[in-house]
């Protein structure tokens, strides 16, 4: 999932039954809302859950988040799922 600078969710992918390491990309089909401009800076975040949706986060769910935000087009992120709510 990507974060625009306010928290507010503005692309995400669903990868069902994922193969770690996964290899994504997150493009215009995409996207839940607009992105201002395309320099915006982004924070991506990965949620693993049983719960088959997408949503807020519950307990047992695995999160990882980049600590420092991206831009439209870097490649090569490694994203390290961490932290179990």
């Amino acid at each position: 999932m990507l974060k625009n600078g306010g928290g507010v969710p503005v692309a995400a992918a669903r990868i069902v039954n994922p193969i770690f390491p996964v290899t994504f990309s997150l493009g215009p089909r995409d996207l839940i809302l607009p992105l201002s401009t395309s320099d915006e800076p982004l924070w991506l975040e990965a949620q693993l859950t049983d719960k088959n949706r997408l949503g807020p986060p519950e307990k047992n769910d695995l999160i990882g988040t980049l600590p420092d935000p991206i831009h439209s087009g870097d490649t090569g992120l490694y994203l390290k799922i961490s932290r179990r709510l």
